[in-house]
């Protein structure tokens, strides 16, 4: 699965002008930057919950 989400992603970038990658890239940083913060808030909320049921 990551092998074909990397060969998608270099297709698209090959196919963007040089300022469209930019903004491209900007936007898979952003989408990283939120599945962190899920990631973090998921984990925070499930020591919460754990704790009150203790």
């Amino acid at each position: 699965m990551e092998n074909m989400i990397v060969k998608e992603t270099m297709d698209i970038l090959k196919r963007l002008t040089p300022a469209n990658q930019s903004y491209f890239m900007t936007l898979v940083r952003l989408a990283e930057v939120a599945e962190n913060g899920v990631k973090k808030e998921s984990m925070s909320n499930s020591r919460k919950s754990s704790k009150q049921t203790a």
